[in-house]
């Protein structure tokens, strides 16, 4: 192994270098997230529904249950009565507990919105600290943060998944494993392993897959270098000792820690028994990474292209043609340094995997297998979504791209100092000349990628009704409550209601993962609403809705409010005629609400349960 040379070991960073990075990575996450709020509580990025709505639901549970003193693996607050396996779902237990005293005085919207930005700006400083150990330019290090802070993977994923968005512990996490096996001696592997080992932990309760992600690329780049140093005769002796010193440190502390939530996961009562995504996903679009998919990005912009994309992928894969070209120089220019190689490897190895398990081309599926394919076939590994994978390519981009910058500004110091005030000014143009067309190039290069839309922003919607106890104070503490409509993927606002009132009821229904060994059909809340109210709130607005549906509607809730102890029902009747009609049949069973519009709430006490007997 090529050990990283001294010239690029960088002095310690200056408070005004790390003061300045940190300003603008605070502006970006402002800007991207704006007209947000720094912790709104009534708006949310993208849409007040699906993913968003399950983790705003988990970092409110994670406040919960430590008010109560412990962190349960299992809970039937949705889905009831069955409930959902907690270790097999993204559940942000590291983050929920972190911020609980955040959420209890904002909200868990409010910490949500808040832990979106924090994400942001956390992997761009982290990105920033680690290249500061690998470049001795302030600058080249600032550039290469944002870069991996603001990719098009970050700016894709920021609007719906706080977990895949919440990552500055992958770049330290790789910087560990890259500095071990740059080392000539291996003393002091085993500390840095438990060091490893406790940033594994705290990564697997923000996001189990970026951990597995992170690993499998790690041992990927490994298992390249092992194989090149074989081929040339050259076993890396010393490199073995030390990632097996470093494997037992974060063994040593990674197994006491994760057994028993990993034990959970894959044996713990309502487990998910298949793959959690489909294992035939496919993955990015080869010409994803050279053509915009949209115009959120200034490509896109400049171009106009709608370039090819697979399902919600967008521009995660984008890098563009420009920035290809420079890193491929990069590589070229500095391929004796270690970290230059290894972020190569990274990258290529990053983005094969990215491709799924079949070749995608121009928004086409075909036949060609791909490595990922291999993968599909592993249990834990199948759950990995590709696409997601474009994160290490641009980890490995913004290294190559600190790199250029570095070279760049340590060239123009060289050539200042060679040639001095007493140079020619033929000299000193040239000098000057080349600075400029570097600095133009790179900026050229980085352009393209730049996040030029904001995110949108919806309203919380029928969610602030709870917070402001209008509709709480009618729900009794412990109630098992029946929505309307009902709670699945997407439309799952009732899991708002549930978080804005302190998870004082349990649900019918809900979004999380369950124990169905069909990936399309695990994300579907048992058991199933009546049949019936579910075909009333399925007609158009204007669609007459025979009176044999009706009366079917009727027995079936009745029979759905008995088997399920039903103590509430609450019915949205912003759904239009639909939802008014169910509210109608409810009023006719039970009696009037005891609160009407928009959120129509009764209350299956004494009173209301003699109503629904006569």
């Amino acid at each position: 192994m090529v050990r990283l040379p001294t010239a690029w070991r960088p002095p310690r960073s200056s408070w005004l270098v790390g003061l300045v990075a940190v300003s603008s990575y605070v502006i970006g996450a402002w800007l991207l997230l704006f007209p947000l709020g720094l912790a709104d509580r009534t708006h949310l990025p993208g849409c007040a529904c699906g993913d968003a709505a399950l983790q705003v639901w988990f970092l409110e549970l994670a406040r919960v249950s430590l008010g109560h003193g412990h962190m349960p693996f299992h809970t039937s607050l949705i889905d009831y009565p069955s409930g959902i396996n907690l270790a097999d779902n993204v559940g942000l237990p590291f983050l929920g507990i972190l911020f609980a005293p955040v959420t209890a005085v904002i909200g868990p919207v409010g910490t949500f919105v808040l832990l979106l930005r924090l994400g942001l700006v956390l992997s761009s400083l982290s990105a920033f600290l680690v290249l500061r150990r690998l470049v001795r330019s302030g600058l080249a290090a600032g550039v290469g943060g944002a870069l991996y802070g603001f990719s098009p993977y970050m700016t894709h994923q920021a609007p719906v998944h706080l977990f895949l968005v919440f990552v500055p512990l992958p770049p330290i996490m790789l910087l560990i494993v890259a500095e071990e096996v740059s080392r000539s001696r291996s003393g002091g592997a085993f500390k840095r392993g438990m060091l490893l080992g406790v940033l594994a932990v705290a990564q697997y309760f923000i996001s189990a897959e970026v951990l597995i992600t992170t690993a499998l690329v790690a041992v990927v780049t490994l298992a390249v270098f092992a194989a090149w140093k074989m081929a040339r005769r050259q076993p890396p002796r010393t490199q073995t000792k030390a990632l097996c010193r470093l494997t037992a440190g974060a063994t040593t502390v990674a197994v006491p820690c994760l057994a028993y939530p990993a034990w959970y996961a894959l044996f713990g009562p309502q487990r998910v028994l298949g793959p959690t995504q489909p294992v035939t996903l496919p993955g990015i679009d080869v010409l994803g990474s050279m053509l915009p998919a949209d115009r959120y990005l200034l490509a896109g912009r400049i171009l106009g292209w709608q370039g090819p994309t697979i399902a919600l992928q967008g521009d995660m894969a984008f890098v563009g043609v420009p920035l290809l070209i420079l890193l491929v120089w990069v590589v070229f220019r500095f391929r004796n340094l270690i970290a230059v190689r290894a972020a190569a490897v990274l990258a290529v190895a990053a983005w094969l995997l990215a491709l799924g398990p079949r070749l995608v081309v121009n928004g086409r599926v075909t036949h060609v297998p791909l490595p990922f394919a291999l993968l599909t076939r592993i249990p834990v590994l199948q759950d990995v979504t590709p696409p997601r994978l474009t994160l290490y390519v641009d980890w490995a981009a913004a290294v190559l791209v600190a790199f250029a910058i570095a070279g760049l500004v340590e060239n123009t110091r060289l050539v200042t100092r060679s040639t001095g005030p007493r140079a020619g000014t033929r000299t000193r143009r040239k000098a000057a000349a080349v600075a400029a067309i570097g600095a133009v190039a790179i900026a050229a290069a980085l352009a393209p990628v730049l996040p030029v839309s904001r995110v949108p922003i919806a309203a919380l919607g029928t969610a602030e009704q709870f917070a402001g106890g209008s509709v709480s104070h009618h729900i009794p503490t412990g109630a098992v409550v029946f929505t309307v409509p009902y709670p699945s993927y997407p439309s799952d606002q009732a899991m708002f209601w549930q978080a804005e009132d302190g998870m004082r009821f349990s649900l019918l229904g809900g979004y999380a993962l369950r124990p169905d060994p069909n990936p399309l059909l695990n994300k579907t809340p048992l058991p199933t609403a009546p049949e019936a109210i579910a075909a009333i709130l399925s007609r158009p607005r204007n669609f007459d809705i025979s009176t044999g549906l009706l009366e079917a509607a009727r027995q079936q809730l009745l029979d759905f409010v008995t088997r399920y102890d039903v103590t509430a029902i609450v019915v949205d009747t912003t759904e239009a005629k639909p939802a008014a009609t169910v509210a109608d049949l409810v009023s006719s069973i039970f009696g009037p609400p005891l609160r009407s519009g928009p959120l129509d709430v009764w209350s299956l006490a004494a009173p209301n349960r003699a109503a629904a007997s006569t």
